[in-house]
């Protein structure tokens, strides 16, 4: 019965530690995101195009989406406290042909790619956790988007 309880103890003291992690990626993500918002203000962020997720060094999540040629792009990401440093890669649909990367260490304080696609289409966005101090780190992302001045206002924004 002991061995029970210390594996349930042990179990929720992990479950604990991670929800923090997880909490202080959140809260990274929000400050880069309104401190990015500040600087480059022509972008719109919304809820739909802003998420978390787990991952482990070497790692990446890939988000699937639309983008539009009429938009440029803003890519950011951040992570917790563990997070040392994290990259953006934009691909097309299929993969193969890399657009524009940002491998400059961000980590827990945030890093950011701009794009603007030459099409209307599918395209995959992997945030890559590089390095942590941790086997695996919560990892925020978002990203806004904005009319291209030329084309005067945008039809539609990207949506995950």
């Amino acid at each position: 019965m002991k061995t029970i309880r210390v594996s349930l103890f042990a179990v929720l003291a992990l479950a604990f530690l991670m929800s923090a992690s997880e909490d202080v990626a959140r809260k990274n993500m929000t400050k880069y995101m309104n401190d990015m918002s500040k600087k480059f203000p022509t972008y719109v962020f919304d809820s739909e195009t802003t998420d978390i997720g787990y991952t482990y060094q070497g790692y990446a999540l890939v988000i699937q989406t639309t983008l539009y040629s009429e938009n440029k792009y803003i890519f950011l990401a951040a992570g917790d406290e563990s997070v040392a440093d994290v990259s953006i890669e934009v691909y097309d649909y299929g993969g193969k042909t890399r657009w524009c990367c940002n491998t400059e260490s961000g980590g827990a304080k945030g890093v950011f790619v701009q794009f603007e696609p030459n099409y209307t289409g599918e395209y995959l966005i992997k945030i890559k956790l590089n390095k942590a101090s941790t086997e695996g780190s919560w990892v925020g992302y978002a990203f806004g988007y904005a009319p291209l001045e030329e084309e005067g206002k945008t039809k539609q924004k990207g949506k995950k």
